[in-house]
Formats: C-alpha cells, structure tokens, sequence
C-alpha cells in the first residue's frame, strides 16, 4: 500500500515503518503456492529480494539464481527439494544453508511474530517495546519511587529530587544563569535540594510542626541518608492485596519513628 492523499498524517507514519516492524514479522509458507519468493517475508532473512540484493539497472538475485522475480515458493520446490542453482555468493550459501531446514507442508500459508527468537502467533507491544529501548539495570531506589496507585505528578517530583535535577537555584547557576543564589522561603542559605527540604529554617518549621502533633522525630538532613535508610528499610510488596495502603514498602527514617512508605509521601508532606 502506498501513502495517498486522504491518509491521517499518523497512518502514513505508520506506513513508512513497515519495514522497521518486518524484523519481527515472518510468514510460515505452508504449502507456497500464494507466497511470493522474492517479494515476501517467509524465511529469517525477511524479504528475499533485499537480502539477496537488487542494486543496478538488472535485479542481483533473480539474475544470480535464475528464478524470476515473480516466482512462488511453491515454483522453486520439487519431490521434497529446493531447485536451486549453487550459490554464487555469500547470501545465496546462507540461503541454501537455511532452506535445508525448511519443509512445505500440505497447509495454508500463515504469519507469526518473532520475539527473543520464538515464534508467537500474538503481538506484544511491550516485547517490541523493550526491543527497541536499550536495557539498562534497574536502580535500588526503584521500589521508593514507583509505587502503583500512587500520584504521579508526586511521583515525578519524587524521582527529579531523588537524582537531584530539579531547576533549585543552585543548578541554575551551573546553567550559566544570573541568578540569586539564596534560597527564597528563608534568604539565609544557598538554595539546593537538601537545603530546600532539610535545613532551610521554614522546612525545618515544617517538620517540627509535624514532629510534634504526631511524636515523631525528624529525619536526617541528608537525602543520601534518607534514601539509604528506606532501602535498608524497606519491605515486600504485596502483588495480591486489594487495599492502596497495603504492598507499599514500609521504612523508618533515621530516628525510629517516623513511618515513611517512600520518598514520593516525603515530597508530599513538604510541599503538597
């Protein structure tokens, strides 16, 4: 098919990687006879006619092997063997290498998606997914960060103070912008992520605030600290539980008593 007129600008997208999504996409030939042997992806090469080559004014594989372009599967298969000439190049032998390992059968042609090297007869968004991104190794603090049910714009606060990349005045600085490097709640210290949540003297109010109504003592003044002692603190999920509370991972901040199910209710208790 190709791109007309009428087309949504997203299906003509869609249509240009066509040949992007074959790399996962092959056709079990059956017997071949509706299989075309240049044009189709049945074997693990993908489309014949592109492997074998077609650069020049002449078509590279018809030419080397003398089956046209045209021709079906089914064409180049005879009492239970391949008519193929012998190869002429490095593409033809691992052809012929692999058609050894291929049988027509008495069948319908039928497709099926490759993942991982297996053949699956259903699509898997998320296996093309993870194909397509590299895989990088998930970080300790996972379990602090991304809790379901949780707030997601909590969430992503939580995980830009975690890795220190949120805009605080003290990163701006770095960016190259004239700004004034005091903090704006309390103008007595530079403004940085630990300052902001831990010794800034309004934050401070904040927490002794909290501190005394619930008689709890105040966590470290370190996020390092904190994040450290939620992971050496932390429980198991519970996959099966039907409650928001439950399956969270239970940790106790620095001091013992305070009882902080992630860094994410940690933002949301001083900002939110």
């Amino acid at each position: 098919m190709k791109p007309r007129q009428k087309h949504t600008w997203l299906f003509k997208q869609i249509l240009q990687e066509r040949q992007t999504a074959l790399q996962w996409f092959q056709i079990d030939p059956g017997d071949g006879t509706n299989i075309s042997f240049w044009k189709d992806p049945w074997t693990k090469f993908g489309k014949l006619i592109n492997f074998i080559g077609h650069t020049g004014p002449r078509l590279t594989g018809p030419r080397l092997t003398g089956i046209h372009l045209d021709t079906s599967v089914a064409d180049v298969w005879r009492d239970g063997g391949w008519l193929i000439h012998s190869a002429r190049s490095s593409e033809m032998e691992e052809l012929i290498t692999y058609l050894t390992t291929i049988t027509l059968i008495d069948a319908p042609s039928s497709p099926f998606w490759i993942n991982n090297g297996r053949n699956m007869r259903s699509f898997s968004s998320s296996n093309v997914y993870n194909f397509l991104l590299p895989t990088t190794p998930t970080v300790p603090w996972r379990p602090l960060i991304w809790i379901k049910r949780d707030i997601p714009k909590h969430q992503t606060l939580a995980w830009l103070m975690l890795l220190n990349r949120s805009p605080t005045r003290d990163r701006l600085i770095t960016w190259g912008l004239q700004v004034d490097p005091l903090c704006l709640l309390c103008n007595q210290g530079n403004e940085s992520r630990d300052h902001l949540f831990f010794s800034c003297s309004f934050s401070a109010t904040v927490w002794n605030h909290f501190s005394t109504s619930f008689g709890i003592t105040s966590p470290s003044t370190s996020w390092s600290d904190v994040a450290q002692s939620l992971m050496a603190h932390s429980g198991t999920k519970t996959s099966n539980s039907s409650s928001p509370s439950l399956g969270k991972p239970r940790s106790i901040l620095s001091g013992g008593n305070i009882m902080i199910d992630s860094i994410e209710e940690l933002i949301s208790l001083l900002v939110f």
